[in-house]
Parts: C-alpha cells; sequence; structure tokens
C-alpha cells in the first residue's frame, strides 16, 4: 500500500515556556505546527509558526477575558497564509507546502494538496484559557 496525503492541519497552542505560563504580565506566544496527515493516520510536520500577542490590560493571565476560540482560529488562518497572499488570493503556500512533501519523499502537487480537507486545531490546553461565547 502507498502512504498518501489524506488531509493537512494547522494545531495551535500556548508556548509553554512563555509568559502565560510564567509570568502573568507579560505576552503571551502562540505556536502554529502545521502538518500534513498520511493515509496511515501519522502526522507529518510540514512548517513551525507562531505570533505574540500582549494583552492590552491585566495581562496574560486575562487570556480568557480578552480572546475567544473564534479570534484564535482567525489569528490562526493569518499566520499560515502565505507571503503574497494579498496578490496570489492563496490561504496557503500551496506550492511551498508541495516541495516541502517531494522533499520528504512523498509525491504530491500543490494543486492536490489544495483539495484535501484541511483542519485548524486548538490544543485542550490553549481551549481551556479561553473565553466561551455567550449565547
Amino acid at each position: 500500500m502507498t502512504t498518501r496525503i489524506v488531509g493537512l492541519y494547522a494545531l495551535c497552542d500556548l508556548h509553554s515556556a512563555g509568559g502565560a505560563s510564567a509570568n502573568p504580565d507579560s505576552r503571551l506566544d502562540f505556536t502554529v505546527d502545521e502538518f500534513a496527515k498520511l493515509s496511515e493516520g501519522q502526522p507529518v510536520l510540514l512548517r513551525e509558526l507562531g505570533w505574540t500577542s500582549v494583552p492590552s490590560t491585566g495581562g496574560a493571565a486575562t487570556l480568557a477575558l480578552y480572546l475567544n476560540e473564534e479570534q484564535v482560529v482567525g489569528s490562526v488562518r493569518n499566520v499560515v497564509l502565505p507571503d503574497d497572499a494579498e496578490t496570489s488570493n492563496e490561504e496557503h503556500p500551496w506550492h511551498q507546502l508541495a516541495a516541502t512533501l517531494t522533499e520528504m519523499g512523498f509525491s504530491t502537487t500543490a494543486d492536490e494538496l489544495r483539495d484535501l480537507p484541511y483542519e485548524i486545531k486548538l490544543t485542550p490546553r490553549l481551549r481551556a484559557r479561553l473565553s466561551t461565547p455567550e449565547a
């Protein structure tokens, strides 16, 4: 059986050495790891990204007061955009991801990756820190 790429996903977390756990008044460092999911189920790391946020009031300890899941997912979408997103109108650097996978020994194209399901996942640790939308 040939190993196939069956999906792509981004996994977002709070950096464990960042402000939220070390200093309640410091910045929040978010990590975004982008993966290809193989037909056998195992992930293949494609790239490591992230961003830093500084709460305007209350420090990192008040993450739940100022960020919700929708906002974090929106930030992840922005982080995974290609550098030329404004001119290419692409949601991902499909050609770069295909080249990375080809270098790893997988046979794929940008068009094939574009047609795969793409998910954004938040770790349970991050979800526990976020505010919940009001009903």
